[in-house]
Parts: C-alpha cells; sequence; structure tokens
C-alpha cells in the first residue's frame, strides 16, 4: 500500500499546485513521473515495516 500512497500523494500534490481547482483543472501525475518514483517508493516499503494486525483466528 505504500507505493500507492505514494503514487496518490503525487496527484494531491498536483492538486494542491492547482489551487485546489480539480473540477477545472485534470490533475495527474506523469508516467515519466511515477516510472521516476516507484523505485523509491518500492526501497520505502522494504524500509518501513507495516503495522500487523492479528488474524481473528490466532485469538482464543
Amino acid at each position: 500500500f505504500g507505493i500507492l500512497a505514494d503514487m496518490y500523494r503525487q496527484i494531491l500534490d498536483e492538486i494542491e499546485a492547482n489551487d485546489c481547482k480539480n473540477f477545472t483543472k485534470w490533475a495527474y501525475a506523469s508516467k515519466t513521473k511515477k516510472i521516476v518514483s516507484l523505485p523509491f517508493a518500492y526501497a520505502k516499503s522494504l524500509i518501513i515495516p507495516s503495522p500487523r494486525v492479528p488474524s481473528p483466528s490466532t485469538k482464543t
């Protein structure tokens, strides 16, 4: 989910750069920007552990 969050963050940054006028101007992250950021997002997902949620079957 970390990689998807980084991609979504890029879109939110574009919306803010457009003064939040998302109904009149299209906000997107270009393919080049996504491809360039992918290795960094993947590396970050390996370094930062995600929170573990216990499964219902482990409760007794």
